[in-house]
């Protein structure tokens, strides 16, 4: 039996780089879910997500990314979906 103990900045870099992650993401009038699902199953991006009652999950999510990271495109989601800043 082996024992992985990780410590902070190790944990840091790994979040760093799945930040950095560079991602082609082509989406118009998309539901946030639809773009959550898109990200975890197409880009692998581990997606963990509690959804708002007053969420109308309506299709209005545009995202156009060529090569942009991750971050820049979490940043777009929640500049459009602001129940979820």
């Amino acid at each position: 039996m082996s024992i992985n103990v990780y410590s902070r900045s190790t944990l840091q870099d790994s979040q760093d780089r799945l930040l950095n992650q560079r991602i082609e993401l082509h989406m118009n009038h998309a539901t946030l879910m639809h773009v959550l699902s898109t990200l975890s199953v197409d880009h692998r991006v581990p997606i963990g997500f509690e959804g708002s009652a007053a969420d109308q999950n309506e299709p209005k999510l545009v995202l156009e990314s060529s090569n942009d990271s991750l971050k820049k495109i979490l940043d777009s989601i929640v500049k459009q979906e602001p129940l979820y800043r």
